[in-house]
């Protein structure tokens, strides 16, 4: 639920949503060759124009530690696409926290 609604509230009434488990399988497609896949994904990619990057957990978002997220991603700033990085509410209510707590250590 957190992910929707850190997606949502980032997209307008007009926007449409790539969620790459459903959208595109990493098997089967294309002539086969690797180079021939990824160019088409590249192509979805630009063609959709938009990609939200989900971070969670801020401290160590799982999504930087997976090749194929970081694919989407480096797809996402070669075909220009509008990227947005969010966090879901609870992380952003943690990241707050940890950025203040220094602060308030410190006095």
């Amino acid at each position: 639920v957190d992910f929707f609604e850190a997606t949502l509230k980032n997209l307008s009434d007009d926007s449409y949503a790539w969620i790459d488990l459903y959208m595109y399988t990493q098997y089967g497609n294309g002539d086969g060759s690797t180079a021939a896949w990824i160019e088409r994904f590249e192509s979805l990619v630009g063609d959709i124009g938009k990609v939200v990057a989900i971070l969670t957990p801020w401290e160590d978002p799982v999504a930087l530690s997976r090749i194929w997220c970081l694919f989407e991603l480096v797809c996402a700033m070669r075909t220009n696409a509008d990227l947005k990085v969010v966090l879901p509410k609870v992380e952003e209510v943690s990241l707050r926290a940890a950025r203040i707590a220094p602060l308030d250590a410190s006095m």
